[in-house]
């Protein structure tokens, strides 16, 4: 199959309900200068982290400052919290997922001036084609791929780099499943294809806008 992302969802300045999810309470983020807590996690499962930080210089300048992955297990109370060596920037995008449920969480820092709101669904369609790809509308794009009870996995695509199964330079990519890099490091499990009922959630770092899909067939 191939799976198109054809729109773009702005992230909201409050914790964002997912659209995608299994049933039960999502994780909830809380940020503070130096750390991010989640609660609502599976005690003694892993969570993962991952945010992008926008230090803005002009209107279409600036830099972005990427957590790849942070992974720890939720203690007994389902509570982890991860500390920053560098104070966390306001204008961030925050994804909080429970490995063992597929619940997560997507929220931005209360105030963030860089993120604009969308209080509409964006549509987003899945195209079934030959092949077992994602493609995507963007230069770059980072991505979690959520698999309730078997992994979390992270990708980078850029249009003509090492990752983009589409030769062209046109403003858009195509990623396979095996570049893919599981977020458990030591488990180094493969996502050899997309699956039924995956989460896929995509992130474009200029605006931090994101997508939030879920693989149906």
């Amino acid at each position: 199959m191939i799976i198109t992302v054809l729109a773009w969802l702005f992230a909201s300045t409050t914790a964002v309900p997912p659209r995608h999810a299994s049933a039960g309470a999502q994780p909830l983020i809380t940020v503070s200068e130096n750390a991010i807590e989640i609660t609502g996690l599976t005690p003694g499962h892993h969570a993962v982290l991952f945010g992008l930080e926008r230090e803005q210089e002009a209107l279409q300048a600036g830099t972005t400052r990427v957590t790849k992955l942070r992974l720890a297990a939720a203690d007994d109370a389902g509570r982890v919290v991860f500390t920053s060596t560098e104070p966390l920037l306001p204008h961030a995008l925050w994804i909080a997922v429970d490995e063992k449920s597929g619940r997560y969480s997507i929220s931005a820092p209360e105030g963030s001036e860089l993120l604009a709101s969308r209080p509409d669904v964006a549509p987003v369609a899945l195209v079934k084609s030959a092949g077992e790809a994602l493609e995507l509308p963007a230069d770059l794009t980072h991505l979690l791929v959520i698999r309730a009870a078997h992994g979390v996995w992270f990708g980078t695509v850029a249009d003509g780099g090492a990752s983009d199964d589409d030769p062209n330079l046109d403003g858009k990519s195509r990623l396979k499943p095996e570049k893919l890099h599981d977020a458990d490091k030591a488990a180094k499990k493969e996502a050899k294809r997309f699956e039924k009922a995956d989460t896929i959630i995509v992130v474009e770092p200029v605006e931090l806008r994101y997508s939030v899909i879920e693989v149906q067939e």
